[in-house]
């Protein structure tokens, strides 16, 4: 921490320079910082140091990276050791959000899509007993047949409340076993097989891990932990198909997320909904080269707007499969935790700004 610091009031005035311990010359590395900040929401005054400041040249760019890598694993690690609480909840994911985006969330006034990100997982826009249900992958499928979306349904093989259940199971080639209380978690079976040793290790680290702990969002509080055995999905050419996720705001489309080869060389593409690439990307690799319109674009549009219709801000993932078949994923409400990195980062802000504009024509996020 910094062994010496500018003294400042609890105004908004700006600080022009901070002393960092760091190992440069003299124990202390001179970093220009931007104004100082009221944040009044979290009963304390939380500054717009960032990690977005100009470093001087002491410092390189790998250093920083580093630095905020570091400053990252650390509040994500005390996230599952402090207590919950709407309070010291809504510390940690700003603190978490600001040192992964490199500079300070307007929680209060929303300028960035991550901003309103944050701001909606601190006052959370939409039926949250809903939304718990639908963040649970098993019970999110009833929730589809009662909104007459069968067809969208996934098929469910089976559901276990307990590792043994599956511990000397053999499952079928082309399945796959996910978590319903977690997010990103799967082991894909390609052959028909037993699970390794370090698969059970995996599954029983999953059944141990409290997510609304870990991630600090209102909408995995309480969702029962549970294993889902389902049909691993599969494109025309035998392979794991893109992910197309739409971004919903008031249930119109704010931009189009595909993730091809997710489980090796993971790219994403960004696309507007007449389907034009869009020119930044979001946290990985960007492929500058468009793919085709997909042939059933207009009828996901038509069901992602469908699956958002209850919920003011969220993303909704579907799966466009051969023969004209489209199956729901999953709807998230916190899409990157509200805090993957744009590149530019201008581009963070300038989804935000269409969030904005489309608030003014459709109406406002409401708790």
């Amino acid at each position: 921490m910094a062994r010496e610091t500018t003294k400042w009031p609890s105004t908004r005035w700006p600080i022009t320079k901070i002393m960092s311990s760091d190992g440069c010359k003299g124990n202390r590395i001179p970093l220009e910082i931007g104004p100082w900040y009221h944040f009044h929401e979290f009963g304390c005054h939380l500054g717009n140091v960032g990690l977005n400041a100009m470093v001087k040249s002491s410092i390189t760019e790998r250093v920083k990276r580093r630095i905020q890598a570091t400053l990252v694993k650390s509040v994500s690690g005390a996230k599952l050791y402090l207590p919950t609480g709407e309070t010291i909840d809504d510390v940690l994911n700003y603190i978490h959000a600001w040192f992964r985006l490199g500079y300070a969330p307007h929680v209060r006034s929303p300028l960035s899509f991550n901003d309103y990100i944050q701001s909606s997982k601190k006052r959370f826009y939409g039926d949250v007993d809903l939304a718990r249900r639908v963040t649970d992958k098993f019970l999110f499928k009833e929730w589809l047949r009662e909104k007459g979306c069968e067809n969208l349904v996934v098929p469910t093989l089976a559901v276990y409340d307990d590792v043994n259940e599956v511990r000397n199971h053999v499952f079928d080639r082309h399945t796959i076993l996910k978590p319903t209380h977690l997010s990103g978690a799967v082991i894909p079976f390609y052959e028909s097989r037993k699970l390794t040793v370090k698969e059970i290790s995996k599954l029983e680290k999953w059944m141990d891990t409290d997510y609304y702990r870990k991630s600090r969002e209102k909408t995995y509080k309480g969702v029962r932990k549970r294993l889902i055995c389902e049909l691993l999905l599969l494109d025309s050419t035998n392979t794991i198909p893109m992910d197309y996720k739409f971004f919903m705001c008031m249930g119109r489309p704010l931009m189009i997320q595909v993730d091809n080869d997710r489980f090796a060389n993971h790219t994403r593409q960004l696309y507007s909904e007449n389907w034009k690439l869009l020119d930044f990307g979001l946290k990985f690799p960007r492929n500058s080269v468009p793919i085709d319109r997909p042939d059933t674009l207009d009828a996901a549009l038509d069901i992602a707007a469908t699956l958002a219709e209850d919920f003011p801000l969220c993303r909704v993932d579907l799966y466009l499969l051969p023969d004209a078949v489209i199956k729901a994923g999953e709807i998230t409400f916190f899409p990157g935790g509200g805090g993957e990195e744009f590149s530019p980062v201008s581009a963070d802000f300038e989804i935000g700004h269409k969030i904005k504009n489309m608030l003014r024509s459709f109406g406002e996020l409401k708790a």
